[in-house]
This record gives C-alpha cells, structure tokens and sequence, in this order.
C-alpha cells in the first residue's frame, strides 16, 4: 500500500499497476477474491498503458484466479486466456504455465474435462523448472479427478507430491496429497487413501 502511494504521487503506471497485482494476489491467497478481482483489474488497466507485457500477464492471471474462488468460471476463462496469450506472445514459461493450468482448471471444473486436460498437459510442456512442473502436474492431476480418471490422476499427482516435498511447501504440498487421497479412493484403494489423508494431516498442521 505504501507503494501504492508512492506511485500514485510520482505518476507511475507501471509501478501502481505491479503494486496492485500483489494486492491481488494478497486477496486470492487470503481467501478474499472480491478485492482481488478489484486490484486485479485495476492492475491490468494501468499497465495495459505500459510496455510491461510480463506483469500484465501476471495481472490477468491474478484476475482468473480470485474469479475461479468464486466459481465465476466466464470472467475467470476470459482473464486466463488473456494471460496465456500474452505469455505465448513473450515466449515466457513464467506466464504460459500457471496461466495454461489456470485454464485447464477452468474448463474441469465447468465439466469440460478433455479442453481441461488439454489444457493441463500443455502447462507441462510449457513447464521449464521443478517448481512450475509440479504445479502443473498437480493441476492436470486435478483435471483428471474432475473427469473421473482416477488411474491417470494417481500418476500425476504422485509425481506432483514428490517435487513439492522438495520444496517444502506443505500447504501447497498438502492440498495435492488431499487430491491425490481423493484418486485412490475413487480406485478403490480404501488403505492408500486412508494412509495419504492421515499423512496429509500431520504434515500440514501445527
């Protein structure tokens, strides 16, 4: 906010645009998506009038996600669409994963689960780091939960799991071991869901 403040007295757009995409995505993390999508869309018409193609992306991105917490799938495709052509535009993995697994997400969540996939597997061909690969590993993991695959999701996320152990984020780690639960269940592996759940739970509480 401080820097918003600043910018806002120097006349600089593309440092209040960039202030306000991380007030977006403050509100996405925080679970308050009305003033993320407000933050998210200021941030991208102030730099829509800069040459800061990158953060743009990011300020579409942020849009799609705070829309996908309210489950206003419509806005939340138009934003992440917008942010992957951007990123196809820069040539930047940076922008074209999260954005390419956004929109998988997307379209499974609205039950169209081949675009959704699609979608997810694109994000892994984009994906040049560990750390982009296991999100989109564990995204089309979720595609292919939402379809009903449970075989195919097991071995996504599986993977998706060990690269964030790497990392040693648990909550994000957490959310795709509670996923991947879900997968063995509707296997029929009752025992390995039990086991990742309780696994699960330890890891990520105090």
């Amino acid at each position: 906010r401080r820097a918003v403040a600043a910018a806002e007295r120097a006349a600089d757009e593309a440092t209040l645009g960039k202030a306000f995409y991380v007030l977006a995505m403050e509100g996405w993390w925080s679970g308050d998506p009305q003033h993320g999508i407000e933050h998210g869309r200021r941030a991208a018409a102030l730099l829509e009038r800069t040459t800061e193609r990158w953060w743009l992306g990011q300020a579409h991105f942020a849009v799609a996600a705070n829309y996908v917490l309210l489950g206003d799938f419509a806005p939340a495709l138009e934003a992440a669409t917008d942010a992957l052509a951007i990123g196809d535009a820069l040539g930047d993995s940076r922008v074209q994963t999260p954005a390419a697994w956004l929109t998988g997400t997307i379209h499974a969540l609205r039950g169209d689960w081949d675009q959704g996939i699609a979608a997810g597997r694109r994000s892994l061909d984009y994906s040049s780091d560990p750390l982009n690969r296991a999100d989109a590993l564990g995204w089309l993991g979720l595609a292919y939960l939402e379809h009903g695959n449970a075989a195919e999701a097991i071995h996504v996320l599986e993977q998706s799991v060990e690269h964030w152990s790497r990392f040693r984020v648990r909550s994000v780690q957490g959310g795709f071991r509670i996923l991947l639960g879900h997968a063995y269940l509707m296997h029929g592996d009752v025992d390995r869901a039990g086991f990742v759940n309780h696994d699960c739970a330890h890891s990520v509480l105090p």
